[in-house]
């Protein structure tokens, strides 16, 4: 259970750089599938 610690915590300065710059156009949202996965929209990764 701890993989999607490890994830948040690699994935926190990615979300935090879109979000700035997703702010003065549109809410950044990320649609969870199921627990553990992260599926970010248009460019970013998807697992």
């Amino acid at each position: 259970m701890d993989s999607n610690r490890i994830l948040m915590k690699a994935f926190m300065p990615i979300l935090h750089s879109h979000i700035k710059h997703q702010k003065k156009s549109e809410p950044f949202n990320i649609p969870q599938t199921k627990p553990g996965t992260i599926i970010l929209t248009d460019k970013g990764p998807k697992r």
